[in-house]
């Protein structure tokens, strides 16, 4: 298996932990919907959070991408614990630059709740 660089979970700590960004209840108390706004905000935040402190060089002062490619690879080893496919890599590129090159902090955004509802995050992490 080779070394994906994926953060240890030391130094996850004190962030939550990826599995809880899904698994994790309503953070406004409305619910367990893991879908509705208030929890794709929560969620969006705190990974957000969790990427600014542990990459900061993947991020420009307006909260967007610093390189949209290398920032998929980073979301590929992150929440997926692997190395992006060719061809993986290159739909999230492609996906990504639709928000600029280097990404907004929406298309930021919008990366981040992609991988985190993606099928393979949830099989390995989240709920049946």
């Amino acid at each position: 298996m080779v070394d994906s660089g994926c953060p240890s979970i030391t130094a996850l700590k004190p962030f939550v932990r990826a599995a809880d960004i899904v698994n994790r209840g309503e953070p406004c108390g409305t619910g367990v919907n893991r879908n509705n706004a208030c929890t794709r905000e929560w969620r969006i935040h705190t990974s957000r959070a969790f990427w600014v402190h542990q990459f900061p060089s993947l991020f420009n002062a307006q909260g967007g991408t610093t390189n949209n490619t290398e920032f998929v690879r980073q979301c590929y080893r992150t929440y997926l614990w692997r190395d992006p496919d060719a061809s993986g890599l290159q739909h999230w590129v492609n996906d990504l630059n639709q928000y600029g090159n280097p990404a907004s902090y929406e298309g930021v955004n919008h990366l981040i709740d992609a991988f985190l509802l993606s099928a393979e995050f949830r099989r390995r992490f989240g709920p049946s």
